[in-house]
């Protein structure tokens, strides 16, 4: 009798760890999201860096949206996929993504300034989605002239 105990602490005790970490991380599911731009003046050619870390319990929705008033452009959207075994792998997914300006984007847009956004969410869990994780950059867009005077 005290083997079969033993035996089921050495088996329950790490599922009951896993399992705890799985449940935190299927409630939380995105890690950390981080927006960077090499200049406030958005111009062409000039690249926007994203980088989402997820959780892997499910599949995370990365979007990088650029905004001025009330017009808004969805400039990427990128799936960070989950384990293959999502429950008991405690592995982080990934994505750095990198998103280059180009001229005929910026001239859909008004001179001045816009907020650029990285929106992260993941899918459904236990009923529930989580709220996203969002970064967010106040940046400039420069008038036509100035942008193709460089």
């Amino acid at each position: 009798m005290i083997a079969l105990r033993w035996l089921t602490r050495m088996v329950f005790v790490p599922f009951a760890v896993f399992g705890g970490f799985s449940g935190y991380r299927a409630w939380v599911q995105v890690k950390s999201v981080a927006l960077f731009v090499s200049d406030r003046d958005l111009r062409p050619g000039a690249v926007i860096d994203v980088e989402a870390v997820s959780w892997a319990r499910t599949t995370v929705t990365v979007r990088l949206i650029l905004e001025q008033g009330w017009h808004a452009e969805t400039l990427l959207v990128h799936r960070i996929p989950s384990n293959h075994t999502a429950s008991l792998d405690p592995r982080t997914q990934s994505a750095h993504l990198m998103v280059p300006v180009e001229g005929a984007m910026l001239e859909r847009f008004h001179a001045g300034d816009a907020v650029l956004r990285a929106h992260a969410i993941g899918g459904p869990q236990w009923l529930r989605t989580p709220p996203p994780k969002v970064q967010q950059i106040v940046v400039r867009i420069p008038d036509a002239g100035a942008t193709s005077g460089d």
